[in-house]
């Protein structure tokens, strides 16, 4: 589904859902993919974005929590995948 809206021609809109409840108000009103994103989510969280302050666990907590909550294709933002070398995690 993702990869179709990519091939189609023309362009689509990503908005990005930072709970669940986002998520499924974006999806209600008509968006065909969401976005996660790190700010939101450091925001609703009260922590500064980019700086590691939310954990992987809670990141990937969340991207679950907006995927379960509509059958949209859902893109996340990962900041750097917690690692600057890809070999090495955090």
């Amino acid at each position: 589904m993702f990869r179709a809206l990519h091939e189609r021609p023309g362009i689509f809109v990503m908005p990005n859902p930072w709970d669940a409840g986002t998520a499924k108000l974006f999806s209600s009103l008509g968006f065909e993919a969401l976005a996660t994103t790190s700010l939101g989510l450091a925001n609703a969280l009260g922590r500064v974005d980019g700086a590691l302050a939310v954990s992987r666990e809670e990141l990937i907590a969340n991207c679950r929590a907006i995927a379960a909550a509509t059958e949209l294709p859902v893109n996340a933002d990962l900041e750097n995948g917690y690692a600057d070398d890809p070999g090495k995690r955090r």
